[in-house]
């Protein structure tokens, strides 16, 4: 039983803890593992844009315009597929 038990924890792929705050977000970012993006032109594009101080300027120091600007919603999700392929 103990075998079957711990081959069976050893085979389970790895687990990718999610982002949930965002701190989470900003230490992902620094790691290199995603990147901050946002629907270019919305309120949450401004919010970090123009953040004075805390997480919100944080994240935008991170933040890559080249890459991180979407004109849509349609189009960061598609940005995302491109990116992780």
């Amino acid at each position: 039983m103990y075998a079957g038990t711990l081959t069976a924890v050893l085979a389970l792929p790895a687990f990718t803890k999610p982002i949930e705050t965002l701190t989470d977000l900003l230490e992902a970012a620094r790691s290199g593992d995603l990147f901050p993006a946002v629907v270019e032109g919305t309120s949450n594009a401004f919010l970090f844009k123009d953040a004075e101080g805390g997480i919100y300027k944080e994240v935008w120091e991170v933040f890559d315009p080249a890459t991180g600007y979407a004109k849509n919603y349609d189009g960061g999700v598609d940005k995302l597929y491109v990116r992780n392929a």
